[in-house]
C-alpha cells in the first residue's frame, strides 16, 4: 500500500516503516486542527484532509494519520514529528531508522533491521524495554552489549541555523555494561524549531 497524495503533500495512516521513510524522510502525526492551515498554504484541501485524518483516525483499528514535510528548511514547530535517520553504533555498525520528535525533544529511536523493529526510548522508565532492546540489537549485529551505545545519528532535517540536524544519543539501561554513562555526552535535545 502507498501514500496518497494532494498538493504534493503524502499522506499515510498505518505503521510508520522503512519503505515510508525512503518516500519521504519527515513525517507529521496530525494533532490539531491549526495544521490544517498550515496544509491549506502547501495547496491541500482543507476537506480532502480533514476528511483523511478523520477517517483514519475513526478506523476500527485506530491508525495514526501522517504527512509528510520537506526536510530542506527548518520544520515548524509540531507536537509529533518523525524523522529517517542514519546510525552508527559504537561498533561503527551503520544502521537506519527514524527518531521520535515530540515537542522538539528526541524521545525515541526506532532502527529498522532485517525482518524486526528495535526500539530505545529515552526515558528512565523505559531502561528495562532498552535493556531487552540492546540485547536484540547485540546479538542482530554480532557484537557485546558495550558495543552499540552511544550511537551517532543523521537526519535530512536541515535546522534553523542551516546545519542538518546531527548528534549523538544515549539511552537509560539498567545495565551499566552498555556504554550508556551520562559523562559521554547526550545531545537529543532535537532540531532547532521556528
Amino acid at each position: 500500500m502507498e501514500p496518497d497524495v494532494y498538493g504534493g503533500v503524502m499522506f499515510w495512516s498505518g505503521e510508520l516503516t522503512k519503505h515510508i521513510f525512503d518516500l519521504s524522510p519527515v513525517w507529521c502525526e496530525y494533532y490539531a486542527p491549526w495544521e490544517l492551515d498550515e496544509l491549506e498554504r502547501r495547496g491541500v484541501d482543507r476537506e480532502w484532509a480533514l476528511n483523511f485524518f478523520l477517517s483514519a483516525i475513526e478506523a476500527s483499528d485506530h491508525r495514526h494519520p501522517y504527512y509528510s514535510v520537506e526536510p530542506n528548511g527548518p520544520i515548524p514547530e509540531k507536537e509529533f514529528v518523525f524523522a529517517a535517520c542514519k546510525i552508527d553504533t559504537k561498533s561503527r555498525h551503520q544502521l537506519k531508522g527514524y527518531l521520535t520528535i515530540v515537542q522538539g525533544e528526541i524521545t525515541s529511536a526506532t532502527i529498522f533491521l532485517e525482518k524486526a523493529e528495535i526500539d530505545l526510548y529515552r526515558s528512565p522508565i523505559c531502561a528495562e524495554d532498552n535493556d531487552r532492546a540492546i540485547a536484540v540489537l547485540g546479538q542482530a549485529l554480532g557484537v557485546g552489549l558495550g558495543e552499540i551505545l552511544p550511537f551517532r545519528y543523521k537526519t535530512r532535517i536541515v535546522s534553523s541555523d542551516a546545519e542538518l540536524m546531527a548528534g549523538r544519543l544515549t539511552f537509560p539501561t539498567g545495565r551499566s555494561s552498555a556504554g550508556n554513562k551520562e559523562e559521554e555526552g547526550d545531545d537529543g535535545r532535537g532540531p532547532p524549531f521556528v
